[in-house]
């Protein structure tokens, strides 16, 4: 059996720990033992620990309350006891995989050698779903890129701006444009991870922006709600939820109003009527639509974008289920294909 180490960010973000829950649980129907390398250096059992003490304080601690969520979902992600900087950890492992998520996005402070398993050997290193997040690197990011991604043994990337910035702008192999991690599982296994009661009883939509709000789309979708005679959930402002929770109130949403990458995902994983709106250009973060782009258009879904409250007011929520599950399908077995052929594993 082989034995992979999964490197990814690890934050407090749903996309982020979904899609690496996601990877894990794809590479283990796979037959392949997979564990995912931490920031710092913790065994399992410091971690059972460490989850078990908050779960007390937080039925005291109100600030303990959220964090208990996240834990509690990390102890569904299998830990190496291992870290980038261990010595040891260059022999631990048959492959290295860096992915999914914005993991070689430049702007980000976390961003590092370690994205780029530098610590591993070439042979061992393979790039899924690898985002850079931008349609074009700054020059002065195109040296150090080259020289990181021209060593992995294969690439996959999660938007088609980012194999067009590594082959064009770096000159480097055309990589692979894969799924993002969380679409390699179906609806009905993601909905094993959710509770068969919804979170919010009454008749709801979900907002869920995390780009600078504007107000008359935001007074827009509460017209729309009351049209419905539905609520309005904000994830963006709920307190205490975790990932777990995240996907409990898009399941059972009426409809999904997002300008996030992953809420566009699950709304299609959950079959939900659902509008994305263009993300306004943050200072610092570059403009980062190329994974709505590939997405939306991977699915022909771009009807469901919108870039103004005149777009959204016109648009219907509504998309064809059964022709996208069939597209749906098809890149997921191409996609797996994709991972396994370049650790060698028989599918």
């Amino acid at each position: 059996m082989k034995k992979v180490a999964i490197v990814t960010i690890i934050s407090q973000n749903y996309g982020n720990r979904l899609q690496n829950y996601a990877l894990q649980e794809t590479l283990k129907k796979g037959g392949v033992e997979v564990e995912t390398i931490p920031l710092t250096h913790k065994s399992n059992f410091e971690r059972q620990i460490k989850f078990v003490v908050k779960k007390v304080l937080a039925k005291f601690i109100n600030k303990y309350a959220e964090d208990i969520k996240w834990n509690a979902f990390d102890q569904k992600i299998k830990w190496s006891d291992y870290t980038a900087e261990n010595a040891e950890i260059r022999n631990a492992y048959d492959y290295f995989i860096a992915g999914s998520d914005q993991i070689w996005n430049p702007t980000f402070p976390f961003n590092s050698e370690r994205e780029f398993l530098t610590f591993a050997d070439d042979k061992k290193k393979i790039a899924y779903a690898a985002s850079i997040g931008l349609e074009q690197l700054p020059c002065e990011y195109e040296e150090k890129y080259r020289n990181n991604i021209s060593t992995f043994k294969m690439v996959s990337v999660r938007e088609d701006a980012a194999a067009d910035i590594i082959e064009q702008q770096l000159g480097c192999e055309r990589p692979y444009v894969v799924l993002d991690p969380t679409m390699l599982l179906s609806r009905k296994e993601w909905k094993r991870l959710i509770r068969n009661k919804a979170i919010v009883t009454k008749k709801y939509i979900v907002k869920y922006f995390l780009g600078i709000r504007n107000e008359d789309i935001e007074q827009y979708i509460d017209q729309y709600a009351n049209s419905i005679g539905a609520e309005v959930v904000d994830i963006t402002c709920c307190d205490k939820i975790g990932p777990i929770e995240f996907l409990n109130l898009l399941y059972y949403s009426e409809n999904v109003f997002t300008d996030s990458f992953h809420g566009s995902v699950f709304s299609i994983l959950f079959h939900k009527p659902f509008i994305v709106f263009e993300r306004p250009y943050e200072e610092g973060y570059g403009k980062m639509s190329s994974r709505l782009d590939t997405l939306l258009n991977t699915f022909c879904l771009k009807e469901q974008r919108v870039s103004s409250l005149a777009e959204c007011i016109e648009k219907n929520p509504e998309w064809d289920y059964k022709s996208v599950d069939a597209i749906l399908r098809q890149k997921r077995d191409r996609s797996f294909e994709i991972l396994m052929n370049a650790m060698g594993v028989n599918i």
